[in-house]
């Protein structure tokens, strides 16, 4: 950095200011008294920058590209040399000491003896990009400091809202090196080495299709009583029994709802209370939202998170769901936010009523289409649900960004149906069917009679403390074992058998809950009643 002793006098837009005349923020100056340094900055990284860009015309690009600004430079003269250089940029001229001294608002000889001993002292002029990414880090750093500062002089002075409101608007804005932020390039090698994105791995359906994608967001969208809750927590059912974890953030129910439901499709008091992290939130989400948040998804490592209640989160915090901006903001403070961590999320949303005027997409503006990143699906009813009924509706598939699932639906939309039936006792039995078709082909066949075989021979076994493996499995039921083995992995696949680890890393099978072909109806044999309704999508 200069510092001649006969430089001009002070500018207070275009030179390095003297300590009478320092610009920075209050918080800032306050900051650097503390703890007797300096904010951060690197005037060696900010003039190698100007030297660069002085020099080549690609080294201007390289900094440019980097989102470079001169609010950046923490020297307030080397931010008027970066404005004037982008200026000679815009107006076809290349940078020089001599052109940028033309472009400040009062040049100086002395400021083309800075401009001409910073090109001079320039280390190595393709590395413009990583002086700019370190100036601009140091601003990060000066920006967070200052603002630290400021909730901390609030938390101070008693104002715990103010406060928190600042903690908030500092996490949502948070400023980061490109290493975190998506605006950092794409490492391209694993798409030209042939590797695709993965496909959904969860809510699987009867052939093995899977619905939910990890580390996307989708949506639920049907009118009320439509079976979108029951489908959710079906996805969520479906996860506990695998061992994993799930989060439900319900702005509409209640645990109690919740609790029973899960109970319904099968679920032990164990599996829920290990499983599954229940929140049922009536604040914005702000700062201490945000950090419980973040925290739950840290501790729990959850691999679906569902968001029940999309209109009502909105209207807590003030959004609207026709204001397409302040959707924006419901994707990024919730949905985009939890995605970044892994987990598939849900949104369970609702649709205008009139069928007419109905988009692809939940009541309100269409930015709801466009956050969604991963699918999204729409609920049709088809049978009434309800208590002590057998409900059912199709499942139309309006946006597949991935694209793994239009090819193993009916047209490229009819994805299948979800069917619910009410058992004795409170239960329910629910099923995703592919119906018959899945792209045109027959759907894969459910052996039900040997399903409801082989779940009793396990459910035996483990009552007398074995469990078994598959071959002892199929050499306990009568049929040929290809065919067992086949009713063996549909059992897997829908979570009424769970296979572990036994010595010498023997698989072994559990049984989860019973399979009756009488309660399943999909099977022949159910006895829920007529099966007709809805039959072909």
């Amino acid at each position: 950095m200069s510092t001649d002793t006969d430089a001009p006098p002070y500018h207070p837009a275009h030179d390095e200011p003297p300590a009478e005349h320092a610009p920075e923020p209050v918080a800032t100056t306050r900051a650097a008294r503390r703890n007797g340094a300096p904010p951060p900055h690197d005037t060696d990284a900010e003039e190698a920058v100007l030297g660069a860009m002085l020099t080549s015309l690609d080294a201007c690009d390289a900094a440019i590209e980097t989102g470079l600004e001169p609010e950046h430079f923490y020297v307030t003269h080397h931010a008027a040399y970066y404005a004037a250089i982008c200026a000679c940029l815009v107006a076809g001229e290349k940078p020089d000491p001599l052109t940028v001294n033309a472009r400040l608002t009062e040049p100086h000889s002395d400021h083309t003896n800075r401009l001409l001993a910073a090109q001079i002292a320039t280390p190595v002029i393709s590395s413009a990009g990583t002086y700019a990414r370190r100036v601009q880090h140091c601003a990060r750093l000066r920006t967070l400091a200052a603002a630290t500062i400021e909730i901390s002089d609030t938390a101070r002075s008693g104002d715990l809202d103010r406060a928190l409101d600042q903690l908030h608007r500092l996490t949502t804005n948070l400023p980061t090196d490109d290493a975190d932020t998506s605006w950092a390039p794409v490492d391209m090698a694993a798409v030209l080495t042939g590797e695709t994105p993965p496909g959904p791995t969860m809510l699987a359906r009867d052939d093995g299709l899977h619905l939910l994608y990890g580390g996307k967001v989708h949506a639920f969208n049907a009118e009320p009583e439509s079976g979108k809750s029951w489908l959710a927590l079906w996805a969520c059912a479906e996860r506990i029994l695998a061992g994993e974890h799930v989060v439900y953030l319900d702005f509409e129910d209640d645990a109690a709802t919740i609790g029973a439901r899960l109970q319904a499709l099968g679920l032990t008091d164990h599996h829920i209370l290990t499983g599954l992290t229940y929140v049922h939130p009536h604040d914005p989400v702000d700062a201490v939202a945000t950090a419980q948040i973040e925290r739950l998804l840290a501790e729990h490592h959850p691999t679906l998170v569902v968001i029940d209640g999309v209109t009502e989160v909105m209207s807590i915090n003030g959004w609207s769901i026709n204001d397409n901006d302040d959707i924006a903001k419901f994707f990024l403070a919730l949905p985009k936010r939890i995605a970044r961590h892994g987990p598939a999320v849900v949104l369970i949303d609702h649709v205008v009523k009139d069928k007419e005027s109905r988009g692809r997409y939940g009541i309100g503006g269409q930015h709801k289409l466009a956050g969604i990143d991963g699918a999204t699906y729409t609920l049709e009813v088809t049978r009434p649900w309800g208590l002590g009924l057998d409900g059912a509706s199709r499942i139309s598939v309006t946006k597949d960004r991935p694209g793994h699932v239009r090819g193993g639906s009916l047209e490229g939309r009819f994805v299948g149906e979800f069917r619910g039936q009410s058992i004795d006792g409170g239960a329910m039995h629910c099923s995703l069917s592919a119906r018959s078709h899945t792209g045109g082909a027959p759907a894969r066949t459910r052996p039900t009679n040997l399903m409801e075989q082989v779940s009793k021979a396990v459910r035996e076994l483990n009552e007398g403390g074995v469990e078994p493996t598959k071959n002892a499995v199929a050499n306990e039921v009568p049929s040929k074992k290809a065919n067992v083995l086949i009713a063996i992995d549909q059992l897997v696949e829908e979570k009424f058998l769970q296979v572990v680890n036994g010595p010498n890393n023997a698989r072994h099978l559990r049984s989860l809950r019973p399979y009756s072909q009488a309660m399943d109806p999909a099977s022949d044999a159910w006895v829920g009643g007529d099966r007709t309704d809805g039959d072909d999508l």
